[in-house]
């Protein structure tokens, strides 16, 4: 129904970015790759698994599917973590958040070339409202523009406190 480009579909992209990407040519594009599925995709899906709401229908099946994608998004978050949290360091954390810059840009194209089609890509879609809760008040009081700035300064917060929780689960 909707092309698949959202925080948390971002898994699809990635992982063959990891898988067949050459670590040695291009080890910032791994790197960059690595650090969004085990920090902000993880993010996401633990966000979702807790709040559902924003992600789930009157259709039990898509309710079923949501729970399992952002189920596996966790567990597949905290594999790639383990796997590489010696490679894991500030860097990948940046890297990570320009992978997600550059792929807002592509849902805001999205959003807006594609209107009224797609759906709210990323919550970022300056043609509606957010139905992310307190997100669809500032943007409905203080504009697109605020709300973006809010949206993408939260992104990196919960970026840089994954970051920091699962280095120090692991320094203990």
């Amino acid at each position: 129904r909707d092309f698949p480009f959202s925080v948390c579909s971002m898994v699809y992209y990635f992982i063959p970015i990891i898988l067949f990407v050459n670590k040695e040519k291009h080890p910032k594009i791994v790197d960059a790759a690595t650090g969004y599925l085990c920090l902000i995709s993880l993010a996401a899906g633990i966000v979702v698994c807790i709040y559902p709401k924003m992600a789930t229908s009157t259709f039990i099946y898509i309710n079923i599917q949501t729970f399992i994608h952002h189920g596996s998004q966790v567990v597949l978050g905290v594999f790639i973590y383990v796997w590489n949290r010696k490679n894991i360091t500030i860097k990948t954390v940046y890297r990570s958040l320009i992978a997600f810059a550059i792929t807002a840009v592509i849902a805001i194209i999205i959003n807006v070339a594609f209107y009224p089609r797609f759906i709210n890509m990323f919550f970022i879609n300056p043609t509606r409202i957010t139905n992310l809760p307190i997100g669809n008040i500032v943007q409905e009081k203080a504009g697109y523009p605020v709300y973006l700035i809010a949206f993408l300064s939260l992104i990196a917060l919960i970026t840089f406190l994954t970051y920091f929780i699962e280095t120090s689960i692991y320094k203990a």
